[in-house]
């Protein structure tokens, strides 16, 4: 997988794999049980979310262009309804380099 960056985020394909639990066989229930957060204007699109097997999924990423300076995480959050037999939350973390914007920042003094 590629680095994602601030400019690469919209459309980009994101897959998710669980060690130790399965998805539950559903793909509906699946699409409505994962989440994303951590950077403003950064959604799933619920309509590509695939179910590759037991163990993977992949999300496809819309990003409406909502501007961050610092690099920063997405936080993907998999509900206790996207996976068989499991109770809780989990959650994973990926890097996202924000776009270069020193020459637009202006410190007050």
């Amino acid at each position: 997988m590629s680095p994602l960056t601030e400019a690469t985020l919209d459309g980009s394909t994101v897959t998710l794999l669980l060690t130790g639990a399965a998805f539950e066989q559903d793909i509906s229930t699946i699409r409505d049980a994962v989440l994303v957060s951590g950077i403003n204007g950064v959604t799933i699109d619920t309509a590509t979310v695939q179910r590759l097997s037991d163990r993977k999924i992949t999300v496809e990423l819309d990003y409406d262009g909502t501007d961050f300076i610092r690099d920063t995480a997405l936080t993907f959050t998999l509900t206790s309804k996207a996976i068989a037999n499991h109770n809780g939350e989990l959650t994973t973390e990926i890097p996202v380099t924000a776009n270069s914007n020193e020459d637009v920042l202006i410190p007050f003094l």
